[in-house]
Formats: structure tokens, sequence, C-alpha cells
């Protein structure tokens, strides 16, 4: 460029090192505005930029017109600026142009062309693009998968200190993948991306301390980690801070603020989080004990595939706590765990199998589970495998290898396990298989428990007090709504959202005041949190039918749907139906030909298979046509959400909603303003809502939920 200019006459070399100076002030006050979070403004001086020809600052078009707050979404606009820098080189635009092409935003999501453009930038030295390279090497994204090529990139990335290059780095050194197990090397890597603030990194570096893996052990350090972590919002270091407060790890035991904790994991969506806040509520442990919620979060943990939670959850089927006894369900959760090898699963398919629980008896099953649990370690797993050697169920009796496991149950403080074992060597006859060492055991310490005919059940396990106390720390590689691990690209995935919004309110026999309120000014905040809004006041049978069908079609090819309807509804023999304002309601048996059933909204999201789909219903008002039914009742009917579905009530089952005095009801002025709250998983924002709706009506009205969500979810995201 140089030599060019020299050949131009003075000037053309005037002119164009001018322009050039102008292009450089433009661009550095868009990054420094970028920096300080002042889009807009970044917006104007990158424009400026990019006019002269600048590469980057079109990289940094396409990311602002595709995340930033204060600038309008624009999925168009972001593929096309982030292309342009692309065919020009820039390293930005390429890793940026990778993260469209990986996410599908705007254009057909194609992972081989994500790894093409990723691969551009890396080789330019980008280190996020090599991160992101890393990621699709490690998780076979657009690429066969390579363990290898993943720590290649990874380490390019973080040899320039990228935060998330170097957390993804101390993980393949953790767990061994394209590089032998080095937890020494874990541990430098973790804790150079703490250093840096990254919220994975602080957590992983507090489970090294917690375990001393690659340093040594200190609980006190471990909570500092964690605290850090969580203080970001991460949800497992929220989790994992919760079971070092339960356990008086490097703090004072406090139950209350496990509890605190476990439930800021749990309201994000995570697993560990859910099964801790389960236990939590199952046992009584910083709050008051609530079997049924225990059950809600098993629930969540386990429809999100987690192991201990579908255990767990089979345990509270087995006995009937906060849900109706079903050996046939327990059994199935328990199948679940136990087949990805979770021990306390394995341990409870084992007693089922021995005591004929929803299956037929049979010995030799039970003793193949509690091989396999005892074989991990598990307590409960070896004292029961003990029993079985020393009874000969299921196998050749064997009071040898019954003391063997006593032994190790024991050794882990089980109770039962060291009274068996007394009791067993206290006997002359059998004192032969106990070794020196137990013999002296059982000559030391008194029997206090001699029944040791019965095998013992597993109880509620937790993730803090299970045999793995706190599961491993999860890739920091981010996940998409298939479960899939994608690469960490420097764009955040925005989603593509598609709503529904009725207000019903013009009846002739029962007029309301407030749904065209409450639905103008939903409506307004969806689309403030980027939702395309299908809106419908006054509807019709036939238009609201038509709005379902076309907010279905859309929903199709977006990634979260969410419908409002605000009016009249009622609940006739368990079901729940939305009534338009021209519905003549003479006969309870036409009332399916007058109005819409509830459910068809569901079916249209199960359709789409999508991983989060929200219905919220402000229709629970005492109305008229309710009275003339003998089968109907006040308020509506509880519906279960099916997977991937937040389902929200502006009243509890069967109770009816206030319209309201003001503008709106006091269920969607409260919920409007929950909604604006940044960061706030959709689980804080209705609990913020319940609380505030029953201050208000002095509790005669408590709305009410029910959710199946595997993924988070937040109506507005703060940068």
């Amino acid at each position: 460029m140089i030599r060019m200019l020299m050949c131009l006459i003075t000037t053309t070399v005037t002119s164009l090192i001018f322009s050039g100076y102008v292009f450089a002030g433009n661009y550095e006050d868009g990054v420094s505005a970028y920096k300080n979070k002042n889009y807009k403004a970044a917006l104007e001086y990158f424009k400026l930029a990019a006019d002269q020809g600048d590469a980057n600052s079109y990289g940094y078009l396409g990311d602002i017109y595709l995340t930033r707050v204060g600038v309008e979404r624009d999925y168009a606009k972001a593929f096309q600026f982030s292309k342009l820098a692309a065919d020009q080189g820039s390293a930005i635009g390429q890793n940026n142009l990778g993260g469209v092409y990986a996410n599908g935003w705007g254009v057909e999501r194609d992972y081989a062309k994500a790894v093409k453009y990723y691969k551009l930038s890396a080789e330019q030295g980008n280190a996020t693009g090599q991160n992101n390279l890393g990621a699709a090497y490690q998780n076979g994204l657009g690429v066969e998968r390579d363990s290898a090529k993943a720590f290649k990139y990874y380490k390019l990335s973080a040899d320039q200190g990228n935060a998330d290059g170097l957390t993804n780095l101390g993980l393949m050194y953790f767990s061994g993948w394209g590089v032998e197990r080095d937890y020494a090397k874990a541990f430098q890597y973790y804790k150079l991306a703490a250093d840096q603030g990254n919220a994975l990194g602080q957590t992983n570096l507090g489970f090294m301390y917690q375990y001393g893996w690659g340093v040594e052990l200190d609980y006190v350090k471990a909570v500092q980690y964690y605290k850090l972590a969580a203080d970001q919002g991460e949800a497992l270091g929220q989790s994992n801070l919760g079971g070092m407060y339960q356990n008086g790890w490097g703090v004072e035991r406090d139950y209350a603020k496990a509890f605190q904790y476990y439930k800021l994991s749990a309201d994000q969506g995570n697993a560990n989080g859910q099964i801790s806040l389960g236990a939590a509520y199952q046992n009584g442990l910083g709050v008051e004990r609530d079997s049924a919620k225990a059950f809600q979060y098993l629930k969540l943990a386990a429809d999100q595939g987690e192991a201990l939670g579908q255990s767990n959850l089979g345990g509270m089927y087995e006995n009937g706590w906060g849900v109706k006894r079903d050996y046939a369900k327990a059994i199935k959760y328990y199948k679940l765990a136990a087949d990805q090898g979770d021990a306390n699963g394995q341990s409870h398919l084992g007693y089922v199998y021995l005591n004929g629980l929803g299956v037929e008896r049979d010995s030799a099953k039970a003793f193949q589970y509690y091989k396999l649990s005892a074989d991990q370690g598990y307590a409960t797993g070896q004292l029961n495998l003990g029993r079985m050697y020393q009874n000969g169920w299921g196998v050749e009796r064997d009071n040898a290898k019954a003391v063997q496991y006593y032994k190790l149950a024991a050794d882990q403080g089980n109770e039962v396990a060291k009274s068996n074992l007394i009791q067993l060597c206290s006997t002359p006859v059998l004192r032969r298989y106990c070794g020196e060492q137990n013999n002296q055991l059982a000559s030391n310490i008194t029997n206090t428990n001699t029944n040791t005919n019965t095998l013992q059940p597993s109880s509620i396990a937790q993730t803090s007090t299970n045999a793995q106390p706190l599961n491993l720390p999860q890739n920091a590689v981010n996940r998409n709504e298939n479960n899939e691990s994608v690469a960490v690209i420097s764009l955040q995935k925005q989603q593509k959202r598609v709503a529904l919004v009725i207000g019903n309110a013009s009846y002739t026999s029962a007029p309301l005041k407030n749904p065209i309120n409450d639905a103008n000014d939903i409506s307004q905040e969806l689309k403030q949190a980027g939702f395309e809004v299908i809106d419908q006041r006054n509807a019709t049978l036939k238009e609201m039918n038509r709005g379902i069908r076309e907010f279905g079609d859309k929903l199709l090819n977006a990634d979260v749907g969410l419908v409002y309807y605000s009016g009249h509804g009622m609940e006739v023999k368990g079901r729940n139906y939305l009534i338009p304002v021209n519905a003549t309601l003479e006969r309870e048996d036409e009332i399916g030909f007058e109005t819409v059933d509830a459910s068809l909204i569901m079916e249209k999201m199960n359709t789409a298979k999508k991983q989060i789909n929200i219905l919220i219903i402000d229709a629970c008002r005492d109305n008229v046509f309710s009275r003339s039914f003998r089968s109907a009742s006040r308020g509506l009917a509880q519906m279960d959400a099916p997977a991937g579905t937040y389902v929200a009530f502006s009243t509890a089952p069967g109770k009816t909603a206030q319209d309201g005095d003001g503008r709106n009801s006091p269920f969607t002025k409260n919920l409007i303003q929950a909604m604006r709250k940044a960061n706030t998983p959709i689980e804080s924002v209705f609990k913020e809502v319940r609380k505030k709706v029953v201050e208000e009506t002095k509790g005669e009205q408590t709305p009410w939920e029910s959710s199946s969500l595997t993924g988070d979810f937040y109506f507005k995201v703060a940068k």
C-alpha cells in the first residue's frame, strides 16, 4: 500500500492520507464506544469507517446488528456485514460469520461453513476463532470429531490469553481429551481463566481446590472461587457453593444459605441445582419439608437426562413422596439412571428386584445391580451386596465376600454395615472369615443394631452428599437447543422468538375492562424483548383459530414460542377453553364448537418440538358462561406442561382472578414489571409476579405455574 501511494501524484497522496486518518479515528472511536457498551454510537462510527472500506468495521457492524442492546436486531444486516468483513479477510468478520452459520442466524444452519470461516479466522491468529474451531473439533460439528485438533486450537487460543480458550484447555487436561491427563496443568489453565474473571474457570478452579486435584486440598479457596462464580450468576458455581454451605466445608454449616444457592442454580435450569434443591425440600434442609416441591425439582433434573435426578425421582415414585406411588414409573427412572452408570439408581434397582416391587422377584438381577453399584464405591450398594453374599441370595453364599463388602461400606461411615460386620465377626463359627482386624473391631465395639436381615433401600441422594458429592464441572463449550455442544463465539446467541398475543374484552353478555390494555402492553414488551408478535384483539372463533395456525407455522422456524391470552376462559370436565368474543354458549355439549380448547395451543407447540415454549393465560375471571353449565367450575383446570414448556396462569386451578381497577389486571401489571428486569430467569420472573399479586390482592389470588423447561430463558438480557 505504501508503494502504491508513493507512485501517485502529491495531491492524491495528501487526500488518501487524510482519508485514512478519518477512517482510523472513526474505527478507534467505534471500538471505544463498543467497549463502553454505547452501541448506538459505536454503530455510527463503524458505519463511517466501513464506508471507507475498513473490513473490521464491517465485522463489528455485523455483531451489533445481531446482539447488542439498543439497536434493532437485523439478521439480514448481520449476515451482510459479517460476509463483507469476511470476504475482505477480516479475522473478526470470519469468526462472526462462522457464528452466524453455526447458529442459523439469518441463514440456514451450516456447520461445515461455520468451520470454514472459523478456520480462516483461526489461521490469522484470531483467538476467539481458534477457540471456536477447537470446539467444533471437540464436538464433531461440521468436521469429524478430533480431540487432538481440538486441543491444538484451544492451546493456540489459550496462549493468547483468551479466557474461554484457557478454560477449555484446562478441561482437556482435566479429562485427558487429546492429551495425557494432567491435573496440575488443568489447574494452571483454570487459574489463568479465573484470574480474568471467567465464571466457568472460577467454578472449575473451585472444584480443583475442593478435591485437591492438581493443588493441595483447600475448602476455603474452593468456597472463594465458587463464590466469585456464583456472584456472576454461574449456575454450577451456585450449586457447588450450596454444597459447601450444606456440609460446612470451608464455611460454617448453613442450610439456609445452601438452600439459597441451590435455588438460584435451579432457577436457571441447572440440573445439579435442581437435584440438590429437591433433596433440600425432601429432607427439610434450610426450608420447610415439602415433598411436592421435591418431586417438582427432581422431575426437572430427570427430564434433562441427569442420572442422579432420575434415580432420586424413582425414589419419589417408589415411596409415594410428593406423588402417587407408582412402582412402574419408579423402575423406569431407576433404569434410566442405572443405564447411565448411576450407582444410586443401580442400588435402587437391586432393591426392587429383590423385593418384587413392580416386577417379578429376581435375586439374580438384584445381585447384578448391587454389584454394579458396589463396584463404583457406593456404600449402600456395598452394604446390600454384603447381605446378598451372606445369605446366598442370587449368588452362592460367601461369608468372606460378605465381610469384604460390609467393611468397604463401614469404612465410608455406613452404620448398618458396621453393625452387620460386628455381628458377623462376633459369631464364633464365622470369625474365621473376618481376619484379625475385623475380629478386633467386633471385640471392641458394642453391637447396638442387630436387625441385619433387611436390605436397606437407597435414600434420596444429594449431589453434595452422594459418593460423587458435587458433579464434575461441565464443559465450557455452550450447548444449543438440541443439547449439542456448540462453539463459544464472539456473537452471543440470540433466539428467534415468535408470539401470539390475544386480548378479548367486548363480550356481549360479560364485557371486560382490561384485556385490550393487557394485550397491548404485553405485546409491546415482547417486541422489545425480540419477539415477532402476532396480535389479535376482540377475536372471533375463526380469527383465533387462524392466529393459532399462523403461530404454529412460524414456530417451526423459531427457537422460542409464546402465547399470551387475556379474556374469558372456562373449565368444563377438566378441559380449559378460551372464549372468543362471538361465542354463543347455550349447550354444554357444544362448547367445543364455540370456543378454543387450550390444549390445541399446546399441540401446536409440541408439534414444533422446540426447547422453549411459554403459555400465559390471564383468563380466570369469574364469568357468567361457567355458571350456566353443570360440569363447569370457577377458574381453570390444572394443565401439566409437556416437555420444553412453561405454563403460567394468573391464578391457581379452580380459582378466579381479578380484572383489576387500573389499566391492567393485577397479574399482567406485575408480569410486565418483572419482564423488564434483565438477566432474570423465567422461573424468577413468575415467582416475583406471584409474590406481588398475592400481596396486592391480600391473598385472594395466587398465580400458578407448571414447568418442564430443560433450557434457560430470559425475557431480556443485558450485555
